[in-house]
């Protein structure tokens, strides 16, 4: 696999963007981001210790948890959680 060219923070900004309003694989993250599935579970854990509500289920599906904030509290934690990053 070809060594990455996104940083953490980069990875990190580009799925929460991505996991707002959507679900997708796992698989289809680390494709995306040049990197492995476990490079991304891990930064899923970081999200999520950093309070972004995240969902998971079997086969590798992610997507934001739609039960534990609406639509507005989402948008508003995007600056919160980059605001913890730095």
């Amino acid at each position: 696999m070809p060594k990455s060219s996104y940083t953490q923070v980069a990875r990190l900004t580009g799925i929460m963007d991505l996991l707002l309003n959507m679900e997708t694989q796992v698989s289809l993250l680390a494709r995306r981001y040049g990197t492995s599935s476990r490079t991304i579970y891990r930064d899923l854990e970081v999200l999520r210790e950093l309070g972004y509500p995240l969902r998971t289920s079997a086969g590798g599906r992610v997507g934001p948890d739609r039960d534990a904030l609406d639509a507005a509290a989402r948008i508003r934690m995007v600056p919160a959680v980059l605001s913890a990053l730095f």
